[in-house]
């Protein structure tokens, strides 16, 4: 948790000197140098700008991933890490087959987390558990699908679900817009 903490507060990265000069000289790739020059003492304008910041947003934070043999994103893995003073979150990718989706929020009682799978793909969702929270129930929609440690089938297309050794709950999932809702006793 702690590097997550501290990558989330790199985003601030602005307000040092060296990335405001080109900001405000109208960049909108990282430099190679820190200073405003140009021809032969500048090697390169080009660098990709908070890439690595960019793609921690939606592949940590939103949890967006490729599932394992999951080419074309037939197969996702998503994952949401729900960072220290971060009580909401929201990632959206467009893949060959179509939108990807994540978003989750944190309360006192537990947290959501909805997501939507396009058409010919399949999903793992890990809904994490906050570590106050014992006892933990998890709702798709109206209907309970995890409960005193175990998945309750009847939701059309989850498909299972399973503990994880640090309390969260991975569901199984078909294409389609899910709503989970996990509650518990603190």
């Amino acid at each position: 948790m702690h590097a997550r903490l501290v990558i989330g507060k790199l985003v601030d990265v602005l307000q040092l000197a060296h990335h405001v000069i080109g900001v405000e000289h109208g960049a909108t790739t990282l430099w190679e140098l820190w200073q405003e020059k140009t021809g032969p003492s500048m090697n390169s304008h080009d660098h990709i700008m908070f890439g690595s910041v960019g793609s921690w947003f939606y592949t940590a934070l939103g949890g967006i991933n490729l599932g394992p043999d999951g080419a074309g994103y037939r197969h996702i893995r998503i994952d949401p890490q729900m960072v220290e003073d971060l009580h909401a979150a929201s990632a959206t990718m467009e893949t060959i087959r179509g939108r990807v989706s994540s978003s989750w929020a944190r309360y006192d009682d537990g947290a959501t987390i909805e997501v939507d799978i396009p058409a010919g793909s399949d999903a793992v969702v890990v809904v994490p558990k906050p570590q106050e929270l014992t006892g933990p129930s998890v709702r798709e929609g109206e209907r309970v699908v995890w409960e005193g440690g175990k998945y309750i089938a009847g939701d059309p297309g989850v498909r299972g679900a399973t503990a994880q050794r640090d309390g969260r709950i991975a569901f199984e999932l078909g294409s389609g817009h899910y709503s989970f809702r996990l509650t518990g006793r603190d």
